[in-house]
């Protein structure tokens, strides 16, 4: 008895410990993760997709965003794409050892931007051409800012009516949305291609003198016309667009060498040193004061020859050898051959007065040649013209001590009397 119940406790013992290895070496199964998601474009915004994860059973996760650049491990993450398209997303859900991947296209529409450039036509500076640079938009509406119906063109043309600085506004539209664009632009009349002009040559004032050869002026009303007026001397000359070296820019030369001012009507342009030097000629004959006009818009010169408002000029006056006669005078001024504005009297003068005659015959017939005061002396000034006999009649007075020898030189061109003792 006493055996049996040892049996027994032992048996008991050795079953309990049977119980207790059972129990410690069971392991739980860990569940399969389900990949799912889902997503929306952020508003305002359509490139950046915001993600929302639907998976279960998964406490890993790994993004591959399809553009061959964005991963992520967050949970629920955002991403920006750079440019609009399609794109397989897939998302790896994990959970231990175990995986789960779900891939879904996403289609990403473009940020919407507007830009644009624009250039002047080159034949009419009042039409512009617009080149549209928007990106992610389809449709398009211009304001061209001068009050026109504008244009729902990609890249239109406009025509504007007068010169001025316009507003111009694009307004694109895409999918993704609408986007504005604004540029100042200016229409102005056609400009030159050069901005300055000079005269160089043996037959001008400036000689061969290209560092500081004399201008022409350029027109306020018509920037293309060129303007100079000057005394041509026998000799050649050419036109410079620029000063300093002579090789340093471009020339204005005559179609053929040798061509006479009095023929000249169209100008080759040339680059500095390459030619060929063609030059226009002034001869004796053709010598005198002239206006020159280059267009550069309708590529002509005009040589104008100046003609002097008179063409003979006497002193006239108890002063002078002429005395009082208008009718008839001895002696005369004399007219430059080389500027037909310069007249010149050498002679006498004796204690009186006397006024320059422009004509003979009756003392009202034509113009005086007056100083600008009464009872001037021979100084050198400004003379004023009155016709015949209107206007105050002021002479120059000569006395004692002004009296005697004077080469005296009247400039009808600018208006000017010298009187030099000889």
């Amino acid at each position: 008895m006493k055996n049996f119940k040892i049996f027994s406790i032992l048996f008991l013992f050795v079953l309990g410990l049977n119980s207790c290895s059972s129990d410690d070496d069971f392991t739980a199964e860990t569940p399969e993760p389900t990949a799912d998601f889902s997503f929306e474009a952020v508003a305002d915004n359509p490139q950046l997709i915001s993600f929302t994860n639907l998976s279960v059973d998964a406490d890993e996760f790994m993004w591959d965003f399809g553009d061959e650049t964005g991963v992520s491990t967050q949970k629920h993450p955002s991403y920006q794409y750079a440019s609009a398209g399609n794109y397989t997303v897939k998302l790896t859900a994990m959970n231990g050892d175990n995986t789960s991947t779900y891939s879904e296209e996403v289609s990403v529409l473009g940020v919407p931007s507007a830009a644009f450039s624009y250039e002047v036509d080159e034949e009419d500076t009042y039409t512009v051409h617009f080149e549209n640079q928007s990106q992610n938009v389809a449709e398009y509406s211009w304001d061209f800012g001068d009050g026109s119906e504008g244009s729902s063109e990609a890249s239109p043309s406009h025509t504007y009516a007068e010169t001025g600085i316009y507003t111009v506004t694009l307004t694109a539209t895409g999918a993704g949305g609408t986007a504005e664009a604004s540029m100042e632009v200016e229409v102005k009349d056609a400009q030159p291609a050069f901005s300055n002009v000079y005269i160089v040559g043996d037959a001008s004032e400036s000689g061969w003198n290209i560092g500081s050869p004399a201008a022409f002026t350029q027109s306020e009303t018509n920037p293309f016309v060129f303007v100079y007026e000057g005394v041509l001397t026998p000799g050649n000359i050419k036109f410079s667009t620029f000063t300093g070296d002579w090789c340093d820019g471009q020339w204005i030369n005559a179609a053929e060498n040798g061509t006479s001012i009095t023929q000249a009507s169209g100008f080759i342009i040339t680059q500095g040193c390459d030619g060929p030097d063609n030059q226009w000629q002034v001869t004796e004959d053709t010598q005198g004061r002239y206006r020159i006009t280059v267009n550069l818009e309708i590529e002509t010169i005009n040589f104008e020859a100046q003609n002097a408002p008179y063409s003979e000029l006497y002193l006239i006056g108890d002063a002078s050898e002429n005395g009082w006669n208008i009718d008839s005078p001895a002696a005369g001024f004399t007219q430059s051959s080389t500027d037909p504005f310069i007249f010149t009297y050498q002679g006498t003068l004796n204690p009186g007065e006397f006024k320059i005659a422009t004509y003979t015959g009756d003392w009202c017939d034509a113009d005086w040649l007056h100083p600008t005061q009464a009872d001037a002396s021979p100084a050198a000034g400004n003379y004023e013209a009155h016709l015949g006999c209107t206007g105050p009649d002021y002479k120059w007075r000569i006395n004692e001590d002004t009296q005697g020898e004077y080469l005296i030189t009247v400039n009808l061109y600018e208006g000017t009397i010298n009187f030099e003792v000889q």
